[in-house]
């Protein structure tokens, strides 16, 4: 199961006005490059239609939040853990690519399918378990502006995949933040924040959809290390 990359046209067919437009982004660009073809009773009817292409599991009310936020900060490096189909690594690179046509962006996962190699482009991937030595290895003297955590959703699996980023990030996401399906994410996002002071910062998007009831799902929570910083204007993709 390999995402259509050329769906991701359409990020670079839309205006930089209409990318950091909220409702445009939910309701038209996420669905229109696809959502993840799996579990798809996580989403509302009105969704469904929309699976396949680029593969992306995020809920579009909560993804596009979140990446009109990314568009307002200066990030030309980008860590992604676990980025299975890579439908929403891909989307998130091309997406800050149009604000920043040089980001440098790395994914790491169990496996990676040769063809998502070639889908890539520029991007860098590893074959890698995110819990081991030469991960770790991999992470000495680097430096990144965003790091996402979306792979071992268990209390012990993020929060060793935290330690080992903690020092060489900037801007830290974490997936499933308010899933019911994987509550130990959630547990370790509660225990960040009520550890952390000063000028640290936290962001939640936990939109849900009425129709899918009885048990929150998704929810992406940013921690930012060492508060705003906001994007040079002058820095715009093309």
């Amino acid at each position: 199961m390999i995402p259509e990359i050329k769906r991701i046209e359409l990020v670079y067919g839309s205006t930089l006005s209409k990318l950091k437009n909220e409702s445009y982004l939910e309701h038209t660009l996420i669905p229109s490059l696809g959502l993840n073809t799996e579990l798809l009773w996580q989403y509302p009817d009105d969704l469904r239609r929309f699976a396949g292409g680029m593969l992306i599991w995020q809920y579009p009310n909560q993804f596009a939040k979140y990446l009109v936020f990314l568009s307002s900060q200066r990030i030309t490096s980008y860590l992604e853990i676990g980025i299975r189909w890579g439908g929403c690594f891909l989307t998130t690179l091309h997406y800050l690519k149009r604000f920043n046509s040089s980001i440098h962006a790395t994914g790491v996962d169990l496996e990676i399918h040769p063809q998502l190699r070639g889908l890539a482009q520029s991007a860098e991937l590893l074959s890698m378990d995110s819990h081991l030595e030469h991960f770790t290895a991999f992470c000495k003297g680097k430096s990144f502006d965003l790091v996402m955590i979306d792979g071992d959703h268990s209390y012990e699996g993020v929060k060793a995949d935290f330690e080992s980023v903690k020092d060489i990030g900037r801007i830290f996401v974490f997936h499933d933040i308010t899933s019911s399906v994987c509550p130990g994410v959630g547990k370790f996002w509660g225990e960040l924040k009520s550890q952390c002071t000063g000028t640290q910062h936290f962001i939640e998007f936990v939109d849900q959809y009425d129709s899918v009831v009885n048990r929150p799902l998704f929810g992406l929570g940013v921690y930012l290390k060492y508060g705003f910083v906001q994007r040079d204007q002058s820095n715009r993709g093309v």
